[in-house]
Order: C-alpha cells, then structure tokens, then sequence
C-alpha cells in the first residue's frame, strides 16, 4: 500500500457483490490506473484508493448500476472480450498483470453468425442430414421472432460450406 493507496486487486473479482453477481461479470482493473476499478455495465471509474473493495461494492449498491445491470440483463445482449491497453503493475511477487478487458455488445451480423455457427457445430456434432437445414429458416422464424432468426440463412449447400471450410480443419 505505497503512500497509503490500495491498489486493485484482480482476486476482487470472483467475488459477489450485495446483488449477488460476481464483481468479474461487471468490473475489470482500469487500465488507465491502478488504483481505480472500471465499471463496463456503467461505464465508470471506481477509485479504490482509500476504501479497497469497499468502494467497489458501494458501487454496484447505486440505483445508476442496478438500473443498468437491468437493462442488461433484459435486453440478453451478447459479449464478446475486446482487449485494450496493457497494464503492469509491480507485485509482491513482480510482474505484468495483463491486458484489461472490456466487452461490447455483438453486432447484429455477428449475431446472426454466431447462430449461424452455433447450428452448424449442432449439425456437425450431432450428424445430421446436411438436407435437413434446407427449411430452417421458415422453421426458426416461427419458433424464435426476432431479428437474428429473421436474418439466419441455412441450407444444405451452406452448412456443407460451414462445417468443411468454415470450422473444419485447415
């Protein structure tokens, strides 16, 4: 605790907060300072210079976070990790602590690629017909309204693509 500061502890975040989630699922180390939390969800930097996780979990407390923590929990976006800038930090132990990491939400084509993959890792895994895509998308819509099934593409010539140059070997 150099000059009476404490720095973030990367152990804080498998820890639960007064809402019962994990700090991991909304908090990283600011990778702007080491004494400072990040709030993804709120987008927000936390010092936890003088009040160690206290200041962290006094956070996720405010009605700002539980609002946001709502919304994203209702609007079931999907993340995906996006490295930023390295941080290190000297340790007891020295070394580099890594790359903090924020996630974004998927954009819509991703989405639908994301689906799109997932089914052809079904079909593969499961050993369907390659036939049988031909009517999913009809099939999908019905079952699943939305965008992303609206926007699934399938068909016996695709998942054949998809499992032989897409996610077969190379």
């Amino acid at each position: 605790m150099p000059g009476g500061k404490t720095k973030f502890n990367r152990s804080w975040l498998v820890k639960l907060d007064n809402n019962g989630n994990s700090i991991g699922d909304w908090c990283v180390q600011d990778s702007s300072n080491e004494f400072a939390a990040y709030c993804f969800v709120c987008s927000k930097s936390i010092s936890c210079a003088n009040n160690c996780l206290y200041q962290v979990i006094n956070h996720a407390d405010g009605a700002k976070h539980k609002q946001c923590i709502k919304e994203k929990k209702t609007q079931k976006l999907l993340f995906v990790a996006k490295p930023t800038s390295s941080t290190s930090t000297s340790t007891q132990g020295g070394g580099d602590v890594g790359k903090s990491v924020y996630l974004q939400p998927l954009a819509h084509t991703e989405q639908v690629a994301k689906a799109e993959a997932l089914w052809a890792l079904n079909v593969a895994a499961t050993g369907m017909s390659y036939t049988s895509c031909d009517g999913l998308p009809v099939l999908f819509r019905a079952m699943f309204p939305g965008q992303v099934s609206a926007d699934f593409t399938m068909s016996k010539f695709k998942i054949s693509y998809l499992i032989f140059d897409g996610i077969g070997p190379s």
